[in-house]
């Protein structure tokens, strides 16, 4: 939701537009527009504590929550089956959406708002996670794909690196533990340097 308040006590101290935009994350149209609309309301800063942001919303702008649509939302589930398909992309799905609309008397959805309610439906279902860190607070090795190659400068042989948690824990920690197969022993420090370097750098 938008931070209202934040805007307004913002905007009691002179900030500029585009300076308080940057601070809550939202556009400097945004803020012009909620500024504009707490003139004409009469509303400024300081707020009462039972003003919060949801309050300020249906003060600003109460249509907002009471338009309601009567356009046919798209099939979402045979959307997602046909995406995976090879060849067929939303536009082709929307032009499929529009005639059956035409065919049944239906108020279709423009492109633009076909594709958003397809890709808040597409949020629902991804089975994804953002994790927020610190930065250099700690490392991930991605298993999937393929293995990772190291070629022999002298005899360009390629060779496999395997690495396992405990390797790669063992070379940010000490150095000396090399991330390459079992294959690889008699492999010399000076040629798994590219190696190392990078435990090197989280070790400082």
């Amino acid at each position: 939701m938008t931070k209202y308040r934040e805007i307004l006590r913002l905007s009691s101290l002179n900030l500029s537009q585009q300076n308080i935009a940057d601070s809550c994350n939202v556009s400097k149209k945004t803020v012009n527009r909620v500024l504009k609309r707490a003139k004409e309301l009469g509303i400024s800063w300081p707020l009462d504590a039972n003003e919060t942001d949801a309050v300020l919303a249906e003060k600003f702008f109460p249509s907002a929550k009471q338009v309601k649509t009567n356009k046919r939302m798209p099939d979402y589930d045979y959307i997602r089956k046909e995406l995976l398909r090879n060849g067929v992309s939303k536009k082709l799905l929307w032009t499929e959406y529009m005639e059956e609309c035409r065919a049944n008397g239906d108020d279709p959805l423009m492109y633009s708002q076909f594709c958003y309610h397809i890709q808040q439906d597409e949020q629902k279902h991804r089975a994804t996670m953002h994790i927020n860190r610190k930065p250099d607070e700690q490392d991930e090795v991605d298993r999937a794909g393929d293995p990772a190659m190291i070629i022999d400068p002298d005899t360009g042989e390629i060779i496999k690196a395997s690495p396992s948690y405990k390797s790669i824990k063992n070379i940010l920690v000490t150095g000396s533990e090399k991330l390459l197969s079992e294959t690889t022993d008699s492999i010399t420090t000076q040629k798994t340097h590219g190696i190392t370097r990078g435990a090197d750098y989280y070790r400082r």
